[in-house]
């Protein structure tokens, strides 16, 4: 290639088909002659390259190939190449097809604002962003079939040196001159195939590597706005432009990017171009383009994860606002719901490295072909500035492209307010509902409307307030029904609930519209409380209700959703409709018991029953689980009073044998009316008793209980009809009931609190006693942790003891016999004590008339003659509490006066007998337990093993030295307390006697 920078007429002569020595010498005078007009000229040349058109340099190309190809009537080509010079360096080339350079032009291009665009052709607005080469080169050429120019900040500096003004100027500017003023001829041609060529050495390694990465960052959205140009080729890389319909396909390196837009041109009124200058004035057309990606709704594998990348925008210039493409970076906005929803709308790789160029290989389908019918998915654009058509500082505040002949300041950058650009502002907005309008058939368009948040300026907030108010005047959205419908009429609810309330609500959108960006259109979004109320009051048949359980079964239910639920309907078996799942039972697959309907169940109907309504609240319709419905045990309850019990009797039998419930398990069946007869009258006419005061017919306790004991006896017949478990779990006594509390306080029982108090026979006794052991004990929050007893055995017939007794002593029974208790301090001190079953058996007369306490286990010779042995096995009286040893009476006797003072009887008895070894110890702990003022002294003392005397011929054994003084009485032993023995049994102590030959000394004698 030649030098760019060769001139065929150095100095103006020959070769110079637009007279450029003409014009340098005119433009040189007139500098020459006024000093101000270089300063203004040059001035106004750095506010374009600096200012303006700073940082568009691939736009004004492009926009000049678009030009030169629209007048010339065919299609636009741009090469863009870096060459050698011949001087070693390195230029921009960009040649474009179109009409060659013409006189016009260099007239536009030497005169900085007089644009040669005066008849409204072409796309540049003002003709002179020509100067944004000089932000890379101070030696541009344009060559052309026609002849070529070339400018140089070298020789226009050269051309004013001798004019001492202009030189100075010069000097005083750093050396900075005008460059587009003086135009010198360059004999060089195009490239073959190519009308025009700019050749731009590059002034330096960052002019260079500024080109690099503009050219590397060409975004082939750059062609959206300039429809001439077909195609751009970046040393090899080829963008290509091509339209299909209402889309302009985008082809970057053999990757098609598809563009939805909506245009709309006219003219503008003559009154609203009078405050904008003359030229702009001739300027009376309008145009607006809107425009977005789009993808296949049908994403083929792998697709969503391509889809996630960043649309990083390929700006032909880096910087805020930069081109037709926006310089500013497009992250993908999601129009669908769900993380892998987030559509790149780039042809080529983003700049993050996140996977590969979405889009398809050119040619992979027939352009505009719908995969599977699915049509297209909007990908918004995020970050975008207004194209007027050059890009300005203002954002669009909408996630589309928006390219449009708004009127500019003269910094270019910015709109003016004003009624044009509210005219033109309709415009948009009306394009823009345009193109939301043609994709609504995707619910990913919502992607499209105005995002959330502070607008980012005041054309952006006019922008989304004009947009949003010419989408709510359409019938905008699709309905479920396949009508269209206004946005402030729709209503959307949650997808899975779409099926169900199809054709019950008007105006309901399809499924994959429930998202909160449409409440900017006026679309009522139903949540969970308003869904509730809508389908209350509806009749429809049961499967209709499983299907609108089971849309909200598939959400996921927040504290608020669940409140709102629990006033949902649900339609029952018998036809009813109740509110609220919490109180209905859901069938399944086994049968229920017939004859349920007089416990008024609320069984719900088997084909409306979904999971969702046990998450709600409602059990399943087992014979167990209705047992535990607050209707049954109503029913139980007020059955007693029924005018007809039967039929509620029969019902809850039947449930307790299907259930297989255990005896005790419901307490509160023993309330259940059944038929029965008095104890006392067999014969007598069956009435209703509650279950819990019947006794089996088949049980042994009928024969056991004295005639008045205050129940009846099953009704026969119903016996006969059932099991005796589901008798028994229903209340009706088939053995002694077993009463068993935990943590129980022990003042209830003492009588300290009459609420509450547990009914047991001489159940305060019990406690007195289980007080008294724990003595040295705080009495303050004294609890028994278990209390378990037999009921009723007050009741049983004297005569009966023995056949009572074999239930007692067998399983299981005979662990409530056994049970000890504990009892348990505030502070958590655990005290153990005689259970109270055992302690009040040990006081009846069970064993032949006598009391377990008034007796022996027969193998025991510490108390043999003392105590008698108890009659029958050794086993059941041990288990009824008669004494083991010694120290078992002695325990008993020190936590129970009346066992001590019976013991103190005993001694005194001449018809018993005590072990010799026993003497020295039962007088001493006797006097340890009991109390003289509360115990009557007895009349007769123990003295020897077999021998009694009267109290009046005993004394206390207190000192042994002084036997001289008995006189004839028997001593009794002291043990380590004889003023206490002497107390209790009303004697004198050994020592209070007199002697024998003086007078008896008192009880403090020093003696």
């Amino acid at each position: 290639m030649s030098d760019p920078s060769a001139s065929a007429d150095p100095v103006g002569g020959g070769g110079d088909p637009f007279g450029t020595a003409a014009r340098r010498d005119a433009i040189r005078a007139a500098w020459a002659d006024s000093p101000t007009r270089f300063r203004e000229d040059a001035n106004a040349e750095e506010d374009l390259y600096l200012g303006g058109y700073a940082d568009r340099l691939l736009v004004e190309l492009a926009q000049n190939a678009a030009d030169a190809a629209a007048r010339a009537g065919v299609p636009g080509r741009l090469r863009l190449r870096l060459v050698s010079t011949v001087d070693g360096g390195i230029a921009l080339s960009a040649a474009n097809t179109g009409e060659p350079l013409t006189a016009a032009g260099i007239d536009a291009l030497t005169s900085l604002r007089a644009s040669a665009k005066r008849d409204g052709a072409g796309i540049g607005r003002f003709g002179v962003g020509f100067a944004a080469v000089l932000a890379i080169s101070d030696e541009p050429q344009l060559r052309s079939a026609r002849g070529g120019v070339r400018f140089s900040a070298a020789d226009t500096a050269a051309a004013i040196a001798d004019v001492p003004h202009l030189a100075a100027e010069a000097r005083h500017r750093g050396g900075r001159v005008p460059v587009l003023r003086l135009a010198w001829p360059v004999d060089a041609a195009p490239p073959d195939g190519y009308a025009t060529e700019v050749v731009l050495p590059l002034r330096d390694d960052a002019a260079l590597a500024e080109v690099r990465t503009r050219l590397a960052d060409l975004d082939p959205a750059l062609l959206l706005g300039l429809p001439q140009l077909s195609t751009v080729d970046i040393d090899g890389r080829v963008v290509a432009r091509a339209t299909d319909g209402a889309d302009v396909l985008l082809t970057d390196d053999g990757r098609e990017q598809r563009w939805r837009t909506a245009t709309a041109a006219g003219s503008v009124p003559a009154d609203l171009l009078a405050d904008r200058p003359v030229e702009e004035r001739a300027r009376t057309d309008w145009s607006v383009l809107v425009a977005v990606p789009v993808r296949p709704a049908e994403a083929g594998p792998g697709e969503s994860a391509l889809r996630a990348a960043e649309y990083s925008a390929r700006s032909a210039d880096a910087g805020p606002g930069d081109s037709a493409l926006g310089a500013a970076d497009h992250s993908a906005r999601s129009a669908e719901s769900g993380p892998d929803d987030t559509g790149d709308p780039s042809t080529r790789p983003a700049d993050t490295g996140v996977g590969e160029p979405v889009g398809r290989p050119a040619g992979a389908a027939e352009p505009g072909a719908r995969p599977n019918g699915g049509g297209w998915v909007p990908v918004p654009v995020s970050g975008q500035v207004v194209h007027a058509p050059t890009p300005t500082d203002e954002p669009v505040g909408l996630p589309v492209r928006l390219i449009a002949s708004f009127p500019l300041t003269a910094s270019r950058r910015t709109i003016p307010a004003g009624p044009l650009t509210d005219f033109v502002l309709d415009r948009c907005a009306a394009a823009y509902a345009d193109l939301v309008a043609g994709l609504t058939g995707t619910p990913a368009v919502r992607g499209l409307l105005p995002p959330a948040g502070f607008p980012p300026g005041p054309l952006a907030d006019a922008l989304r307030t004009a947009g949003l108010a010419a989408l709510r005047e359409r019938d905008l959205l699709p309905t479920a029904d396949g009508g269209r419908t206004r946005p402030d009429r729709a209503i959307a609810v949650p997808d899975p609930l779409v099926p169900a309330l199809t054709g019950v609500l008007a105006d309901l959108l399809p499924a994959g519209w429930w998202h909160r960006d449409l409440a900017a259109l006026g679309t009522r979004r139903l949540e969970t409380a308003e869904l509730v109320a809508a389908v209350t009051g509806l009749h429809r048949p049961p499967s209709w209700w499983h299907e609108v359980y089971a849309g909200f079964g598939a959400l996921t239910l927040e504290t608020a959703d669940r409140e709102a639920l629990a006033a949902l309907p649900v339609p029952l078996a018998d036809g009813r409709t109740v509110t609220g799942p919490a109180r209905v039972l859901l069938p399944d697959d086994s049968p229920l018991p017939p004859g349920l309907d007089p416990l008024g169940l609320l069984v719900a109907d088997p084909d409306a029953a979904h999971p969702l309504l046990a998450r709600l609240g409602a059990r399943p319709a087992t014979p167990s689980d209705l047992l535990r419905d607050e209707r049954v045990r109503a029913a139980v309850a007020d059955s007693l009073d029924a005018e007809e019990p039967e039929p509620v009797a029969t019902a809850v039998l039947a449930l307790v044998e299907a259930a297989g419930t255990a005896p005790g398990e419901l307490p509160w069946l023993a309330d259940l009316a059944l038929p029965g007869r008095p104890l006392d009258d067999p014969d007598a006419d069956p009435d209703w008793y509650p279950a819990g005061e019947l006794l089996s017919p088949a049980g042994p306790l009928p024969d056991l209980f004295v005639a008045d004991a205050p129940f009846g006896v099953l009704d026969a017949d119903l016996a006969d009809r059932y099991r005796p478990g589901t008798l028994a779990a229903a209340g009706v006594l088939t053995s002694f009931e077993v009463l068993d509390e935990s943590d129980v306080d022990l003042a209830d029982l003492t009588g300290g609190a009459d609420d509450d108090a547990i009914d047991l026979v001489e159940v305060d006794r019990w406690a007195a006693a289980v007080e008294r052991i724990a003595a040295d004990a705080d009495p303050v929050g004294l609890r028994i942790d278990r209390l378990r007893a037999i009921r009723d055995l007050d009741l049983v017939r004297p005569e009966r003891w023995p056949a009572a007794l074999a239930l007692l002593t067998a399983p299981p029974l005979a662990a409530v016999l056994a049970a000890d208790a504990t009892l348990r301090t505030a502070a958590g001190e655990a005290i153990p004590v005689p259970g109270y079953q055992r302690w009040w058996l040990a006081r009846q007369p069970v064993l032949d008339g006598r009391r377990p306490i008034d007796t022996r286990l027969p193998g025991d010779s510490e108390l043999a003659g003392l105590y008698d042995p108890a009659p029958g096995p050794a086993e059941t009286a041990a288990l009824l509490g008669a004494y083991r040893g010694l120290a078992e009476l002695l325990d008993a006797a020190e936590t129970d006066p009346d066992l001590a003072a019976d013991l103190l009887e005993r001694l005194g008895d001449p018809d018993r007998t005590v072990a010799p070894e026993l003497l020295a110890v039962l007088y001493p702990r006797l006097a340890a337990v009991l109390d003289p003022e509360q115990v009557p002294p007895p009349a007769r003392i123990r003295v020897a093993p077999a021998k009694t005397v009267p109290a009046a011929d005993a004394v206390v054994l207190d000192r042994p030295w002084l036997l001289d003084r008995l006189a004839g009485r028997q001593p009794v032993p002291g043990g380590g307390d004889p003023v206490a023995v002497a107390d209790l049994l009303d004697l004198p102590l050994l020592s209070e006697l007199p002697e024998p030959d003086g007078p008896a000394p008192s009880r403090t004698d020093p003696e």
